[in-house]
């Protein structure tokens, strides 16, 4: 797997052939859905790692095909792991599994991991609106492939709540653990981060009712991160 992603990772950015690997990764992805929960779980993992790590690259425009690719790899690496039959193997697994502390430990950490990636990779969805819910006019071609939205809506459905922190946190202490949180990737995407734009992006995705004013740029993006994911989840319903 580390051989695929620094292939993968370098044929991007030589600019080669965007997204090829990653539709291959989607297939790979879809081929091991029979595989155990904890290698799929190990699969979903790295792709979100990898989704992650290449968003390092941007704001480098020529790049940002590349990560939308990958969303359809991802989705068929998640979905897989909501489906009850699944649930049901993997809790048997467990269940027949000595489970030490380390064990756990580890499960948690594996867990928050997977929480911090998830929330990259909405940030990155949300201010590329790779589900084109702001198109310059009514009527207007997405800009983006319309596989993206779908994949979107997909990862949506086992996405867990995209939580910071403690609900019984002060303002303050609240917004020192955004801040951390989404400050430095926040950078990296320059002017396309800036509040008032967050806040544009914010309003598209809860259909113009965002929050009068306008919040700082870290719990914008945390605002907006949480209202992407419930549109895509909420369009996932419909679907159903």
């Amino acid at each position: 797997m580390f051989t695929v992603e620094f292939l993968w990772l370098s044929l991007a950015a030589d600019g080669r052939c965007p997204g090829a690997l990653a539709h291959a990764l989607k297939h790979l992805a879809q081929g091991l859905s029979s595989a155990s929960a904890r290698f799929r779980k190990d699969l979903r993992l790295r792709l979100l790692a990898l989704f992650s790590d290449f968003a390092v690259l941007l704001p480098n425009e020529s790049y940002v095909v590349d990560l939308g690719a990958l969303l359809p790899a991802i989705a068929a690496a998640m979905l897989p792991l909501g489906d009850p039959k699944v649930a049901g193997r993997m809790s048997a697994a467990l269940s027949s599994t000595e489970l030490s502390l380390d064990t756990l430990s580890h499960m948690q950490e594996e867990d928050r991991a997977v929480n911090t990636a998830l929330r990259h990779l909405w940030l990155y969805a949300s201010v590329y609106d790779f589900a084109a819910l702001s198109r310059p006019a009514p009527g207007a071609p997405a800009p983006w492939p319309l596989e993206w939205s779908t994949a979107l809506s997909g990862i949506a459905a086992s996405t867990p709540v995209l939580l910071i922190g403690s609900e019984q946190q002060k303002a303050e202490a609240f917004l020192e653990h955004v801040s951390a949180e989404y400050g430095s990737w926040l950078a990296k995407l320059g002017p396309k981060a800036a509040p008032g734009r967050l806040m544009q992006l914010l309003a598209s995705a809860v259909d113009g009712m965002a929050p009068g004013g306008q919040l700082p740029a870290p719990l914008a993006a945390h605002v907006l991160t949480i209202a992407y994911k419930a549109r895509q989840q909420r369009q996932k319903t419909c679907q159903e």
